[in-house]
């Protein structure tokens, strides 16, 4: 939440995700939910565990461009 397509990388996503296991692929799209993002990982655990820790936080603001404000994941 609160960012538009492009306002995140490819990378930024990928570094915040990683941090939990290995990363086999990332999806990016727009919806009219707005810009979404979907991670797959190795295996369901690595998946479970990312989603417990990140759910309703932010990427830290130095890794988001200047215009945005902030980026909530959900």
């Amino acid at each position: 939440e609160g960012v538009e397509a492009g306002d995140v990388s490819i990378d930024v996503i990928h570094l915040v995700f990683s941090a939990f296991g290995f990363v086999q692929k990332i999806a990016t799209f727009e919806k009219a939910a707005g810009f979404q993002a979907l991670i797959q990982f190795s295996d369901v655990g690595t998946a479970s565990a990312a989603r417990e820790a990140l759910d309703g936080r932010s990427i830290p603001k130095y890794l988001l461009p200047e215009h945005v404000n902030h980026c909530h994941l959900r």
